[in-house]
């Protein structure tokens, strides 16, 4: 008598591929990214204190994890990120003064679809830069531009 084979199911790599995407947005919610950048709306300013992390100390081994892995493929994703923007000011009389804005979109960090957030931070620091320029010589608020401090987690898949 004949055995009959049975022939292996054979899986759908897109499907595959499209399941592994979905998991990998969804692991990302809550990864954290800070970064100081001196000017930031120029390609050559000076970015430093870059950082990831997540909340929940597991995530933040898988975060740290993925981010060496595919970092360019986290900032050209759209997610909807949080993002704090302070913008720091050096004064005479009373230390640093520091303005801060919140965003909150939907769109990648990097890329082609960022420009909606960065024309919203750009817009935010001219408006901080001429608030500053506002007051007279002399006042106790009014300071010399320092850096940006950046903040921006991934609120939503």
């Amino acid at each position: 008598m004949l055995a009959l084979k049975t022939q292996k199911k054979r899986c759908n790599a897109k499907t595959k591929m499209a399941e592994y995407q979905k998991r990998a947005r969804a692991g990302l919610k809550g990864l954290t990214l800070t970064w100081s950048d001196s000017d930031p709306f120029k390609e050559d300013g000076d970015i430093t204190n870059t950082n990831v992390s997540h909340k929940n100390p597991i995530q933040n081994i898988i975060v740290k994890d993925m981010w060496y892995r595919c970092s360019h493929w986290i900032l050209n994703t759209e997610f909807t990120w949080l993002t704090t923007m302070q913008v720091i000011f050096e004064t005479e009389k009373r230390g640093d003064r520091i303005d801060e804005y919140e965003f909150r979109f939907t769109c990648s960090l990097r890329g082609n679809k960022s420009q909606i957030l960065n024309d919203a931070m750009e817009e935010a620091l001219i408006e901080s830069k001429t608030s500053n320029e506002s007051y007279p010589t002399g006042h106790k608020n009014k300071g010399k531009y320092k850096i940006c401090h950046f903040n921006s987690e991934i609120a939503g898949v």
